[in-house]
């Protein structure tokens, strides 16, 4: 008789291990999954801030170009026909890593024509960001 209640002993033991076995896996199992979400979720974010900020470089270039050839020809007109200047109907693809395929593009628009107001577009990987000058 004993034996039958010591043995009995013993099976419990073994399923209340088992029993904390799966509790523990379980909290381990449901720990790892929230830090795979959050890291999931912070390279989501970290990855829109990049392309974020390749669309307003590439805005930004577009002003530099701007500026630059309104410093070589002259004062951009303000009355002047857009379709006359080249410069403001472009849209200029940029080719970041050098594989012959664009990266990213910038478009520059004339809104209005007094006071001028120009508005450059940078476009990287379907992210969009705008610069606008007046004078």
């Amino acid at each position: 008789m004993i034996n039958k209640i010591s043995k009995g002993i013993e099976d419990q033991n073994g399923q209340a291990a088992l029993a904390i076995a799966l509790i523990v896996t379980s909290l381990l199992l449901f720990v790892g999954l929230s830090l795979v979400n959050t890291t999931l979720k912070q390279t989501k974010i970290t990855r829109n801030a990049y392309r974020s900020m390749q669309a307003y470089y590439l805005a930004d270039a577009g002003t530099e170009r701007l500026l630059y050839e309104n410093r070589v020809a002259g004062t951009i007109d303000p009355t002047e026909n857009l379709a006359s200047n080249p410069l403001l109907l472009a849209d200029m693809n940029v080719d970041f890593d050098g594989d012959g395929d664009s990266d990213g593009s910038f478009n520059i628009t004339r809104i209005a024509p007094s006071p001028l107001n120009i508005r450059i577009i940078g476009v990287y990987k379907n992210t969009a960001r705008a610069v606008e000058l007046l004078w």
